[in-house]
């Protein structure tokens, strides 16, 4: 095990030990299958399904599919995941909300692509005290098409 793989565990443990505190704050407890999900979902670079969680999930734990959306809904309530609806608007895709940022969705591929933009962030904290409101959770998510997509649909429309 390299020093970079004990770090990245032990800031595991420290996350998985704040998500504890937060949930028996709350009359929840831990599982093992809700380590294995976190787990899962902390160490990805990007969203996953609930089946491409599941299937990593079983290198840790046993586990069924309910009780991975189960789990995702508790982690949902929680605003600790990031869930974004995929083309054809169908199937989801979720991310360990580790640090807030807004999301660009391609509907051709699929491609999440996150940003913050300081203005919007502004915007949104002018909004919420202008009605007196307290948000959650927040996420920006705007479907469109992507660069690498929009440039297919050129070739093909000039006939490259």
């Amino acid at each position: 095990m390299t020093i970079s793989n004990k770090s990245k565990q032990q800031d595991f443990k420290n996350f998985y030990q704040k998500f504890l505190t937060l949930t028996k704050s709350h009359g929840h407890y831990g599982s093992i299958q809700r380590e294995a999900i976190l787990r899962v979902l902390y160490e990805s670079k990007t969203h996953l399904s609930a089946d491409e969680i599941a299937t990593n999930v079983r290198k840790y734990a046993r586990i069924s599919l309910h009780t991975v959306y189960n789990t995702l809904g508790f982690l949902e309530e929680f605003g600790l995941i990031h869930t974004v609806v995929l083309p054809p608007f169908k199937t989801k895709t979720y991310k360990l909300q580790l640090d807030y940022h807004d999301q660009l969705v391609c509907i051709k591929c699929g491609v999440c692509i996150p940003f913050h933009d300081p203005q919007i962030h502004k915007r949104e904290e002018e909004i919420l005290a202008l009605h007196d409101f307290t948000a959650i959770n927040r996420t920006i998510i705007l479907y469109g098409i992507c660069a690498t997509c929009q440039k297919t649909a050129s070739k093909k429309k000039n006939g490259s």
